[in-house]
């Protein structure tokens, strides 16, 4: 790497490749667009040869960091305060120019929670689009590029996550843009300000430029950086939610699981959702659970299962005996925060100990080891917390810091309806699309989120959500979510969690599920262990086409039409090979081409092999056993 000034501009070689002319700005509010401009930016490179300081007349100062690391360029930056105070801070921006032009983008926009820009969450729209003449794309925390020409692939975003939420911006030409938000609340413009000694540091940024998909270098930048590791196997079982909703009794989870033993299903986890609680903020069981939350834990555990607690620790019911009692815990001073929701504020002391006995009631005490942490977007607050230097991403990692503290180590944790990038290093999974639920459309909308996201799974297990098999044969009058899929889509449902690598919770009522809808949870084991390569990120929509990973003599590929009407597919090998098709069983002759015409809403997937005996040993696991 070098960093050198070349014609008044501040440049980076890396690899061979020029990143240009990089400029530091920080924007405050005012009547239009207004910046620090210190000098024109006149840098001057440091001894260290890595950084880079634009000093002002008033004692202020950019600074811009420069780092090589085996997944790319890091890039950060600080503003160092001068004499002259700022007022309205609204973001530190990163400036500069990549060596393509961007042909192709895939990206997240469009979530704003309570005046936090930019967040990237499960529900975030997921993007795919050709960039036309001089257009620009705005994206939450990270954006990947593709330049057809060259062939070559860029990813930028953040990679750090413990200071502000991060937005990228991106021209067709390279221009690039890296955000830092330090306020974007609607009704407090004027509360932050910079004065004299005060610093603005954004967290660490990352560009990758690669000749293949750079986002999985992405992904192991977030996992390096943030010290992500992978305390259990990928976790699999069956979930409450997507049957019952919150009609669920302690005698209807203990029937899933028996019917899960007696079926010889291979769950790791009894997963009780939302509706056993008697508000949310008193986590307590309610009347549906007459025995108690650590009888029914150790009724799971005696069937051979973990025990598993959906809980949401930012959520707080307005009448709940916790927020009633305790409200020093929560914001106070901004009545347009405090009137709207309830929103604690882990900074305070008496909330970060309530927390700590809540985990430890819900692991030690009833036996819980696997916890699905939801709905905490909608509650993080931008200010008026006690510790003055707390915003909503510090207060959202800190209480991800005192659940993993304290949860035992062998306690599964799940982030659900949460910032994603934030988590990293605290949870073991994370969800990566919306709801599911019950129909074509859905499952359409996941899959458009669910597989732009596969490079989460260099860091943390990816959650896809649960998967479910019935039609409406199989539901009685405790089903809350009637499904519509047809068996055709049912397979592509099948083939969607497939792909996705991630882990697999059913959410049927298992009673009601004959052999054909039993063999069909079952042929997702062994689960594939990461997630299989879209072929076509960049050039459609959803993606289709997959390639999986370490199948031994079996070349994978698996082709799914989210469209509703027919498609043509192709896949080319580089020899010639036989072929069959899981779902019908049918075999192709001997080729290195095949082209495959697809109904609306089919799936394929397919095995190549060079010794047609192989496809003989095929049977009911979608994986090569």
């Amino acid at each position: 790497m070098k960093v050198y000034i070349s014609n008044g501009k501040l440049n980076v070689n890396i690899n061979g490749y020029e990143i240009s002319d990089f400029k530091v700005f920080l924007e405050y509010y005012g009547t239009s667009e207004n910046y620090v401009d210190i000098k024109n930016l006149t840098w001057n490179i440091q001894d260290d040869g890595k950084s880079a300081k634009a000093e002002a007349d008033d004692g202020g100062a950019m600074q811009i960091f420069f780092e090589e690391s085996k997944n790319g360029l890091l890039v950060w930056a600080n503003y160092l305060a001068g004499k002259t105070t700022v007022n309205g801070v609204l973001r530190l921006k990163i400036l500069g120019r990549l060596p393509i032009r961007a042909t192709s983008a895939v990206y997240n926009h469009g979530e704003w929670f309570n005046g936090n820009r930019c967040i990237f969450s499960m529900n975030t729209p997921g993007i795919t689009t050709a960039l036309l003449k001089n257009q620009t794309i705005v994206a939450n925390q990270f954006v990947g590029l593709k330049d057809e020409k060259t062939q070559k692939y860029v990813a930028l975003g953040a990679v750090t996550f413990g200071n502000y939420f991060s937005t990228v911006t991106v021209s067709e030409t390279g221009e690039f843009v890296l955000y830092a938000h330090k306020n974007e609340h609607l009704y407090d413009f004027y509360t932050k300000s910079l004065s004299d000694g005060d610093i603005f540091k954004t967290d660490k940024f990352i560009i990758a430029i690669e000749d293949k998909d750079a986002l999985i270098s992405y992904g192991k930048a977030i996992k390096d950086l943030n010290k992500c590791e992978r305390r259990f196997k990928m976790p699999s079982g069956w979930c409450s939610w997507y049957y019952y909703l919150e009609d669920i009794t302690e005698d209807r989870i203990l029937e899933n699981a028996k019917v899960a033993k007696e079926k010889g299903l291979p769950f790791d986890v009894i997963q009780i959702d939302e509706g056993w609680e008697k508000k949310h903020g008193d986590w307590d069981p309610n009347e549906k659970f007459p025995s108690g939350m650590k009888a029914i834990a150790d009724k799971i555990k005696e069937l051979g299962f973990t025990p598993g607690l959906w809980v949401a620790p930012f959520f707080f019911d307005k009448d709940s005996e916790t927020f009633k009692n305790h409200q020093d815990w929560f914001i106070q001073d901004s009545d347009f925060v405090s009137h709207r929701k309830k929103y604690i504020d882990f900074s305070r002391e008496g909330a970060r100990n309530w927390l700590r006995d809540l985990i430890k009631k819900f692991t030690i005490e009833w036996g819980f080891r696997y916890l699905k942490v939801d709905l905490t977007l909608d509650f993080i607050a931008l200010d008026g917390y006690q510790d003055k230097e707390f915003n909503s991403i510090k207060n959202y990692r800190e209480m991800w810091k005192i659940i993993k503290e304290t949860a035992p180590e062998d306690t599964f944790l799940l982030s659900c309806s949460s910032p994603i990038g934030p988590t990293a290093g605290l949870s073991d999974g994370v969800r990566t699309g919306k709801d599911i639920f019950e129909n074509w459309d859905m499952l359409r909308q996941c899959g458009r989120q669910v597989l732009k996201r596969t490079y989460i799974h260099e860091y943390t297990y990816t959650d896809p959500d649960c998967i479910m098999v019935r039609t409406n044969k199989n539901e009685d009058e405790h089903c809350r979510r009637f499904c519509t899929r047809d068996e055709m889509e049912i397979n592509s449902f099948v083939a969607f969690m497939s792909v996705s690598g991630g882990a697999m919770m059913s959410s049927d009522k298992l009673s009601l599920l004959g052999d054909k809808e039993i063999d069909k949870i079952k042929s997702l084991y062994p689960l594939n262990q990461s997630p299989a390569i879209a072929l076509d990120l960049y050039e459609r929509e959803i993606p289709s086409i997959f390639k999986y990973e370490n199948t031994g003599e079996y070349e994978m590929y698996a082709l799914i039409n989210w469209i509703d009407i027919e498609d043509s597919f192709e896949i080319n090998l580089t020899e010639q090979k036989y072929a069959m098709e899981y779902f019908s069983k049918d075999r192709l002759a001997k080729n290195n081409k095949f082209t495959f015409k697809l109904k609306p809403h089919e799936s394929k997937i397919l095995y190549f092999v060079k010794d047609e005996k192989l496809l003989d040993k095929l049977s009911n696991p979608i994986m090569p056993v």
